[in-house]
């Protein structure tokens, strides 16, 4: 219990840090090559023109099987900066039986997370009452808001047939909309069928 704890805490400051340094050419395909043969499927990365990387990350099972892959986007006004050594990176991958794919970085203000994941790490309940749903380009959707005075966010779930992208985006800065929310995840199913 105490090591979720902790990793929750390491995702928090990782995610309110920021992350990266400038996003060069190919960063986006490399690391969806990367995810994509580490998990063994197709998986799709979209590309933000004014959004960058700032970090990546592969958490695995007792048995070292993925659980989930992740990235986040963040908006960089100024330079980047790695946020941890690699010794403390690679005592962090032990500690909690991950892998850093990129960065971390530091110096932008988080505003996009996806998490990757096989159908059966998914412990959503879509059915749920908190959960709306919606169809886009033929494939159903499902999402929920949290706004209250501290933050507001959307997020939303793509379940295909073997794997469920999720996606938490953040309002409150003012930089996302719900429509550039909805936008992404129609360019996110574009990609996963082909288009």
């Amino acid at each position: 219990m105490k090591k979720i704890l902790l990793f929750m805490l390491l995702i928090s400051i990782i995610s309110f840090s920021g992350c990266s340094s400038s996003v060069t050419q190919g960063e986006f395909e490399d690391l969806e090559s990367t995810i994509s043969k580490k998990m063994g499927e197709d998986i799709a990365i979209i590309e933000f023109e004014d959004l960058e990387l700032s970090f990546s990350m592969i958490m695995y099972d007792t048995e070292d099987n993925i659980k989930e892959a992740s990235w986040n986007y963040d908006k960089f006004d100024n330079e980047k900066k790695l946020s941890l050594t690699e010794e403390v990176k690679k005592q962090q991958e032990k500690e909690f039986n991950s892998e850093f794919l990129y960065g971390p970085y530091e110096g932008g203000i988080p505003l996009i997370r996806t998490v990757v994941m096989n159908k059966e790490e998914n412990l959503y309940n879509f059915e749920d009452e908190e959960f709306k749903e919606e169809q886009i380009n033929e494939q159903t959707v499902y999402y929920y808001e949290l706004k209250n005075n501290q933050t507001h966010q959307i997020t939303i779930f793509v379940p295909l047939d073997r794997i469920v992208y999720g996606s938490r985006f953040e309002l409150s800065t003012g930089d996302l909309n719900k429509e550039t929310t909805f936008e992404y995840i129609e360019k996110l199913i574009e990609k996963t069928q082909g288009k």
